[in-house]
């Protein structure tokens, strides 16, 4: 993962790094580059397990409109690093792990791969208790900032609070339906299913987790491609 992210990574503060001992001689040092793994790996599976999204996943298999996963060599970034193992939802929002307090950091960068599979009631609630700040860019109290979560368009920008859960298939892929008519027709009931799918999801997500949620629609023009794709993130 340290190759894949150490490019993309976004920080909120460059002194709050430095004073949770996760950047040293102008860089990100292994300390940080493994809490963020820790981190990540932990965080999406609280929420794919909280907001079971692996029954939306389901549901977009068993709608007979064909829809076809995202190659792994074509993923958005955020896709690709996921640890929800899931087809065609991810976490979007960029992840400020030097925002967590450092009793915390010390705990989760001691967790085993063990841990990360089974993580401990008391992890659980850690993340539980941390995410929605660590999810938020903002460092000052009483402020809201706005974050962009794709091209410089009003329709990818939100409250740096708000959490954003990323959709995405194979638009164009080879689904079988040659007919330009039939394909079209495929293609508007698609569209309706996952918009559909989309409202139900937030809904959900936001009543669980009792914060607001965004369910953000990219394809092949509004995505951060990955680099390095050998990399091990999982």
């Amino acid at each position: 993962m340290q190759e894949l992210i150490k490019d993309k990574v976004e920080i909120s503060d460059i002194n709050l790094l430095i004073s949770k001992g996760l950047y040293e001689n102008d860089t990100f040092n292994n300390r940080y580059y493994v809490l963020y793994r820790n981190y990540k790996v932990l965080l999406d599976r609280y929420l794919a397990n909280k907001l079971t999204l692996d029954s939306f996943d389901k549901s977009i298999d068993d709608s007979g409109l064909k829809f076809i996963p995202v190659e792994q060599k074509h993923m958005d970034y955020y896709q690709y690093i996921s640890a929800m193992n899931l087809k065609y939802f991810y976490l979007r929002n960029n992840i400020y792990v030097e925002k967590l307090p450092k009793e915390y950091i010390d705990k989760i960068f001691k967790l085993t791969n063990n841990d990360l599979i089974s993580p401990s009631n008391d992890i659980i609630k850690i993340v539980e208790s941390t995410f929605k700040d660590a999810i938020d860019v903002n460092v000052e109290k009483d402020v809201t900032c706005m974050s962009c979560y794709g091209p410089d368009n009003e329709r990818f920008w939100f409250p740096s609070n708000e959490l954003i859960i990323g959709f995405r298939h194979d638009d164009f892929g080879d689904n079988g339906l040659g007919k330009e008519e039939e394909w079209a027709e495929n293609n508007n009931k698609q569209i309706m299913f996952i918009n559909a799918i989309s409202d139900g999801l937030k809904k959900l997500a936001t009543d669980t987790l009792k914060m607001p949620v965004n369910v953000v629609w990219y394809n092949r023009y509004t995505i951060k491609e990955a680099v390095n794709q050998k990399a091990e993130v999982k």
